[in-house]
Order: C-alpha cells, then sequence, then structure tokens
C-alpha cells in the first residue's frame, strides 16, 4: 500500500469481447449517454484506496470495499467497487452521476 492508503494502479478491467460491448452498451443506454464506441482492450485505475479496516486479501474469502480513480482528459472519475471473495462477486457502483460520461470515456478510450 502506497503513501496514505492509496494504491497505484491497483486494478485492470480487460475486455472479454462481445460480452464487455454490450456492457459499456448497457452502461451508455442506463446513462443516457448513448455511444457506439467499444470496449477497450484493457482499462486501468490509475489508483485505488482500501476502504476496510483490514489489509484485503483477495486470496481469503471475505469482503473487501475500495474506491477507484480513473484519468481522462477532462476529470478523475471514480467508482465503487466491492469485491466478494467467498461468492466470486465484483459489483461496481459510481461515485457520482457526472462521472458517467467521462467513466464511459474511459471504457472506451483504446478504440478511438
Amino acid at each position: 500500500m502506497g503513501k496514505n492508503g492509496f494504491i497505484q494502479n491497483p486494478v485492470k478491467f480487460l475486455s472479454i469481447g462481445e460480452e464487455s460491448n454490450q456492457l459499456l452498451k448497457a452502461l451508455s443506454e442506463l446513462y443516457k449517454a448513448p455511444t457506439t464506441n467499444l470496449f477497450a482492450k484493457q482499462v486501468t485505475a490509475s489508483s485505488g484506496f482500501s476502504l476496510n479496516q483490514k489489509v484485503a486479501d483477495l486470496n481469503v474469502p471475505s469482503h473487501y470495499k475500495f474506491k477507484l480513480f480513473f484519468e481522462s482528459e477532462t476529470d478523475i472519475p471514480e467508482l465503487y467497487s466491492n469485491v466478494n471473495t467467498a461468492e466470486g462477486i465484483i459489483e461496481l457502483f459510481e461515485k457520482d452521476p457526472e462521472y458517467r460520461s467521462a467513466l464511459l470515456n474511459v471504457f472506451s478510450k483504446a478504440c478511438k
């Protein structure tokens, strides 16, 4: 863990093809920000912050919470991420609706 609890490049999102493209399409419809862009091959959160009271060991079945930061041309959009290693579930939650367009751009940036 880095200075002040921040971790550099903590999470990578990798495209698995059509399913990832459909996720981006669904998000753009949900966010009412239409896009025809494809999901980027790889998206890395530039930094993250653990919201846990204990050290997160993703090899141990438990629940962990993180705040993820991404870099874009105009903003530093953020997401909350919940990781449930016991059930193999990852949840993503928006921090602020104002970041919606920036997040869509981040997740499709390599395809422009």
